[in-house]
């Protein structure tokens, strides 16, 4: 066996940068081989770090129509809160991580690499974490399997984790549909589902590994033992506006159902910044009985975030960005929420 690590970075932010630097000097003070790929120029500095670097200027987006897109829980947590953000899960990077992936295993194989661990930049692992990652490669072994991948399970739409991931290369390649531009995707879904439904990587992934039926994967319940096998890891410290509606323009503003609130029943009204920089929103609440309430949602930076409780007769939210109207969004069916942790 012959394992290199592979990292997909699309760095963002000097935020991103540290945290990669971080990692890699973690990996390499484990000794572990790297292959970084990346959409955006690599620094030379960060490129002494690893075995290997591929810079690919061609960031490729899904830009297509698609049907029957699946709700995606953006999940991000703060010193006492959890915040669950659902979007529709158009994934527009996702083409781009899926093509350099199986771009990564052709390159690691033609180097002579026999099998590949897959990390996510943004995962920020613990000592016992690392033990974990380091023992994976004999786990298989032991119990005669050719890869180990974490299942997820979401109103019974399963898929595999993209947060850590080991596998045999051939066994990958030999198995899962190759995928070179939106074409091959689209085709893909033609044949799978008859129609251009839209399947994130994540899913792509599992159901090219023919999911949960295959004998020769190693499976581990993300929900159950993810915080088991990665006790001191910070999962999702980075999450890109790229996942959500161009109509925030970076900062979304939006109503939560709020799990434990006080009175209950009301709605939280809460804002995000997904970009660099400040961010200011003012937000118009318009009330049942015909009454209106304005908040101003000022935020520093990328990764804040600000709320008010509002009150149970909200009906609905005007979000302006200085004087203009950005968007309006209704207290009904809402499926994004909050949840403010006991301790």
């Amino acid at each position: 066996m012959k394992k290199i690590t592979i990292i997909d970075c699309y760095i963002s932010s000097e935020r991103v940068l540290s945290k990669l630097e971080s990692m890699l000097n973690m990996l390499k003070n484990n000794g572990e081989d790297v292959l970084l790929m990346s959409n955006t120029t690599i620094p030379p500095h960060i490129q002494k770090l690893t075995n290997y670097s591929f810079y690919d200027e061609n960031n490729r987006l899904f830009q297509d129509e698609y049907e029957d897109i699946n709700l995606l829980d953006i999940w991000k947590s703060g010193s006492d809160i959890g915040i669950h953000e659902l979007e529709l899960s158009f994934q527009r990077h996702g083409l781009s991580v899926i093509i350099n992936m199986f771009r990564c295993l052709e390159i690691s194989k033609s180097l002579g690499y026999s099998h590949f661990q897959k990390l996510e930049v943004d995962d920020l692992f613990g000592p016992e974490s690392i033990k974990h990652i380091l023992n994976v490669p004999s786990l298989c072994v032991e119990q005669n399997k050719k890869a180990l991948f974490y299942y997820n399970d979401y109103n019974n739409v399963k898929d595999f984790s993209f947060h850590y991931m080991f596998c045999e290369i051939d066994y990958f390649l030999n198995t899962v549909p190759v995928i070179r531009n939106e074409s091959d995707y689209q085709n893909y879904l033609i044949k799978k589902y008859g129609k251009k439904k839209f399947a994130i990587v994540e899913q792509f992934l599992f159901d090219g590994l023919n999911g949960l039926d295959n004998q020769n994967i190693l499976y581990r319940n993300g929900k159950e033992t993810m915080s088991i096998d990665f006790p001191d890891t910070n999962f999702n410290s980075e999450t890109t506006e790229c996942n959500i509606s161009p109509k925030f323009k970076g900062c979304s503003s939006r109503i939560y159902r709020c799990k434990n609130c006080t009175p209950s029943e009301s709605p939280a009204i809460l804002t995000y910044n997904y970009r660099g920089g400040p961010c200011t929103r003012t937000i118009v609440q318009s009330f049942n009985d015909g009454t209106t309430k304005t908040l101003k949602h000022s935020i520093p930076d990328k990764g804040h975030y600000t709320y008010n409780i509002s009150n149970p007769n909200l009906e609905k939210i005007s979000v302006f960005d200085d004087d203009k109207l950005l968007y309006e969004e209704e207290n009904k069916s809402i499926d994004s929420w909050i949840e403010f942790f006991i301790f």
